[in-house]
């Protein structure tokens, strides 16, 4: 039988319709299934207990622990260091100056022991310093020795130059005013009553060829400049020599060329046309930046002393004669400015106080026992010996000799924070010493012998000097230059030669220059001490809770809500210190037989600076004690040894408008002086600011 399309659709529809039943079906039957497998609990697992017996029984020890010792031995053998680094000892030299220093024995501790660079440590101390007070030694030290000698000739004795630098140099240092302590030495008030003492009795010495200026007054906001009141200071790189100042201006743009901006066939590395010799242009320079936060309150109440100090001495000489046929004489320049400022900084944090209100609700205080002080020494010395001796022949297309053009410097920046307080009890004495001593020595005796050139030709002109002087050749006019396929503008036509023109030289220009600089924010004035205060300090057996009662009711807490108060059983001492020295001989010895033409010599252009600033921050204070003593010296001293130039149009014209303006304004500068500085009356005349008379500026 053959079903129909309809029957076997018919019965296809049935069988799917069973399969579906059957799969529903199923379907139940393992959800079931599955159900009852997830509820499914493991049974507990079967363990077996291992019993082990022994026949021994531990019998009862009575142990009892180790007593503890009185004193632990502290062996520092056994602390032995990761790293050992030796540092060399500096050269022994015929010119090397002798730093010494009295340096006393710091007792910090019963059995530990400290000096200088030496460290040897016993047991630990167990009790620790006075919280706050600090140490700061920083000695910087340069030493250079660049003696060059090229070719032969008769030549002069560098270790006479030697003798003849320690000399100068230590006649330049004794000439300096008292002030300033020991490297780590914490003065005390004895220590500080002798050098007010000294100061007292402090005249200027007469030493050969030096002028000296001496001023005594209050701190004040001033500014001097070689003994002078100046509105404005010079600035450093506005006076360099020609010889550093074109490094200074271009940025150093000229490092940065890149070969695609040169003509064709040229490299930055190329040596440039013509001749140099370089025997002097050494840059020295010390440069020292203390930024003190001291420990400061409005109300400083002190039971003993009151001494503040601010010394200024600075001391600088120059002897420059140069001899022989190519020696150019040109004046040096010799700078020694002071700056004094002082800002009021008042206590932020009352502004809101209310003098006739209450007293403070809570008091927080501070005890020190023992001393507080904040040291800071910084010494920077520099020196060199730059006595080159030269004796060739230059018959190169193009050459450079450089011997000199030494930079050396140290510099040094030191930040310390302080601490404020509502009111400062002081016990013993309060002492403020702020000292700055720098020196300047340069020697810059020249022996320049340039002989003429083989063959006669064009000189091209050196280097430009402001001296005044006629300047060495003619300039000759250089050949164009291709670039990019296309000639250059055409050269200007060369200048006519002068009779009797040799080599240029710039074998003087030299720069010294000492800046010192005290600021201070916040002013301090003496008052009366008060009754109340003066009970608190006099009195040894009042403790620290009466104390606090007693001054929630003084006036000089009147309108806080909470105060701070430090309370010093001691002397509350604040040092800073700063020592520069730079000494440099640039004897030169320069033999040329043949000079080319064009040739440009540098055997001065040395730039010496001695940079010194002592800011102190702090707020404006009403120090009260039954003493009190403060004072600024100010001392400079000068020497300049050269020869007198010959006068010439303009330095004439120069030197007249400087003696009418400085006539004009002597009397005025004078009277204004000694108004400000009237302790020292005799040291205030009007030609006693001439320091540097002989200096050509």
């Amino acid at each position: 039988m053959v079903a129909d399309r309809t029957s076997d659709a018919i019965a296809h529809f049935i069988g799917l319709f069973g399969q579906k039943i059957e799969e529903l079906r199923q379907r139940e039957a393992y959800d079931t299934f599955k159900a009852l497998r997830d509820d499914v609990e493991l049974g507990p697992l079967h363990t077996v207990d291992a019993e082990v017996e022994q026949k021994f029984t531990l019998r009862e020890a009575e142990i009892k622990p180790m007593p503890v010792p009185d004193s632990v031995e502290f062996r520092g053998e056994l602390f032995t260091p990761l790293h050992s680094v030796s540092v060399p000892q500096d050269p022994v030299a015929p010119w090397t100056l002798e730093f010494t220093h009295a340096v006393p024995q710091v007792p910090l501790a019963d059995g530990l022991r400290w000096t200088i660079g030496e460290s040897e440590i016993l047991r630990p101390d167990p009790v620790p310093l006075a919280p706050g007070s600090m140490i700061t030694v920083v000695i910087q030290s340069v030493r250079l020795s660049d003696n060059d000698r090229l070719g032969e000739g008769t030549f002069r004795d560098p270790a006479q130059h030697a003798r003849e630098m320690q000399e100068l140099g230590a006649l330049s240092l004794s000439v300096h005013a008292p002030g300033g302590f020991a490297p780590g030495e914490v003065p005390d008030t004895e220590a500080v009553s002798a050098l007010a003492a000294a100061l007292a009795a402090f005249a200027p010495a007469e030493a050969a060829g030096f002028e000296t200026v001496l001023m005594r007054g209050d701190l004040m906001p001033l500014r001097l400049l070689n003994g002078h009141e100046a509105a404005t200071l010079p600035a450093w790189d506005d006076l360099l020599p020609a010889h550093h100042r074109a490094d200074s201006e271009d940025g150093g743009a000229a490092a940065a060329v890149a070969a695609r901006d040169l003509p064709r066939g040229h490299s930055p590395d190329d040596m440039p046309d013509g001749h140099s010799l370089v025997t002097g242009g050494n840059l020295l320079v010390n440069e020292a930046h203390l930024s003190i936060s001291l420990v400061d309150a409005p109300i400083i109440a002190v039971g003993g002393t009151w001494m503040s100090h601010d010394i200024i001495s600075q001391v600088a000489a120059y002897r420059n004669h140069d001899t022989g046929t190519g020696a150019s004489p040109a004046p040096g320049a010799v700078f020694q400015s002071v700056q004094v400022d002082t800002a009021a900084s008042a206590a932020t944090w009352q502004s809101g106080r209310d003098p006739e209100g209450a007293g403070p609700k809570w008091i927080t205080m501070d005890v020190v026992k023992g001393d507080l002080y904040i040291s800071s020494y910084v010494e920077q010395i520099i020196q060199l010996m730059d006595n080159d001796m030269f004796g060739l022949a230059v018959g190169a297309a193009n050459s450079a000799f450089i011997l000199g053009d030494n930079t050396l410097v140290n510099a040094s920046a030191l930040v310390t924070g302080g601490f404020a307080y509502d009111l400062i009890l002081i016990t013993g004495d309060f002492l403020q010493i702020d000292s700055i001593q720098q020196t300047l020595v340069l020697r810059d005796d020249d022996q320049i012998d340039i002989g003429p050139a083989a063959e006669t030709v064009a000189a091209s002109g050196g280097m430009v000097t402001d001296t005044g002087a006629a300047k060495a050749g003619a300039v000759q006019a250089d050949k164009d230059v291709l670039i990019d396929g296309k000639p250059g503008p055409a050269a200007a036509p060369p200048a006519t030669a002068v009779a009797g023109d040799e080599a240029h030289d710039s074998a003087a220009d030299n720069l010294l220059m000492n800046q010192a600089r005290l600021t201070t924010a916040g002013v301090d004035t003496q008052a009366e001490l008060s009754a109340s205060l003066a009970e608190l300090l006099s009195d040894p057996d009042i403790g620290l809770r009466e104390m606090q009662d007693r001054l929630m009711s003084d006036p000089a807490l009147a309108g806080l809500e909470q105060a701070r108060v430090l309370k010093i059983e001691g002397n509350l001492i604040q040092s800073n210190t700063v020592k520069q020295v730079i000494m440099a001989s640039d004897n030169d010895d320069i033999g040329i037989a043949g000079a080319p033409a064009g040739m440009e010599v540098v055997a001065g252009s040395n730039a010496l600076m001695n940079a010194a600033t002592i800011a102190a921050r702090g707020v404006d204070s009403q120090v009260m004690s039954e003493t009190g003593y403060s004072e600024l010296l100010i001392h400079q001293a000068g020497l300049i040894d050269e020869p007198e130039l010959p006068q010439t149009p303009q330095t004439g014209l120069a030197s007249e408008a400087v003696a009418f303006l400085m006539e004009d304004t002597k009397a005025g500068i004078a009277e204004k002086m000694a108004d400000k500085f009237g302790p020292s009356t005799e040291h205030v005349a009007a030609d006693a600011y001439d320091l540097m008379a002989g200096s050509v500026l």
